[in-house]
């Protein structure tokens, strides 16, 4: 993951993320830990699915294109730009805990220890305009500091090529803006704002998921409450926890290409102007 290090609050973003990858660098700890891992392999099988169709249906020239990803963690979208066909990938890291994994599962790949919310003059392996894609899966959400939050858009905008893309994952909210410690959840109409700031063109918005990832995006209490219910549930035991993903998976891979939007998390498409 990749974040601001020490927000206004003093929320040392760094140090929290070099520790949980550190105990434990696995799916299970980038994504919903209580649920266990087998419930987490059945997410990110749909993370896989929506991610490979929305990147071969935009992104031109993939065998060629030079990408970038933000916020590696356990390396899980490098390998999906791998399966992709794409040569040229770099891993970026907040952690030195997940930089250095990445770097011995990796040998043959760039990985740079960099925070994309910081001055990109800090992190001068990262070159202005090389690349042709840059992505920040379930990254941003973790910069809870606006001004930095702001910045790393705008570094992302320079670290492209001109017209490039920025495939990337957030909430979305179009209802709220919701925070806690570590995450900020902020409005569509705010994220539109940094945006185009950044210089960028929204091209794409699709649901990663509807079901399987905290409904924070709705009107009401209702749903919100439903799901923290069933995932306390589901949370009590990992056998638990594997039915369920086992039992959702189908149902999701089926709502995330029929639905325009999600209550949860969705993946969008810019390009920079």
């Amino acid at each position: 993951m990749s974040s601001a290090q020490t927000d206004a609050a003093g929320f040392d973003a760094r140090a929290y993320w070099e520790g949980r990858l550190r105990d434990d660098w696995s799916l299970r700890t980038v994504g919903l830990r209580r649920l266990g891992a087998r419930f987490n392999e059945w997410a990110y099988r749909v993370r896989r699915e929506v991610f490979l169709r929305l990147v071969e249906d935009v992104v031109p020239d993939l065998p060629h294109a030079r990408v970038l990803d933000v916020g590696s963690g356990t390396g899980f979208y490098l390998d999906r730009w791998r399966e992709l066909g794409v040569a040229e990938v770099t891993g970026l890291d907040l952690t030195d805990a997940a930089a250095d994994r990445l770097r011995e599962k990796y040998p043959t790949l760039e990985v740079v220890r960099a925070d994309v919310g910081a001055p990109l003059d800090e992190a001068p392996a990262l070159k202005s305009g090389r690349y042709d894609v840059v992505s920040a899966m379930d990254v941003l959400f973790h910069i809870v500091d606006d001004e930095a939050y702001g910045r790393a858009l705008r570094n992302v905008h320079d670290l492209l090529a001109p017209g490039g893309l920025f495939v990337w994952s957030d909430m979305f909210s179009h209802h709220r803006d919701s925070r806690v410690e570590h995450r900020a959840s902020r409005t569509l109409t705010d994220i539109e704002g940094h945006l185009d700031d950044a210089g960028f063109d929204v091209v794409r918005r699709v649901p990663m998921f509807v079901l399987m990832n905290d409904p924070a995006d709705t009107s009401g209490p209702l749903p919100v409450w439903l799901w923290k219910a069933a995932f306390g549930f589901f949370s009590l035991a990992e056998p638990l926890g594997a039915f369920a993903g086992w039992l959702l998976y189908p149902l999701e891979l089926r709502l995330v290409r029929t639905r325009t939007e999600s209550p949860t998390t969705e993946i969008m498409v810019c390009r920079a102007r």
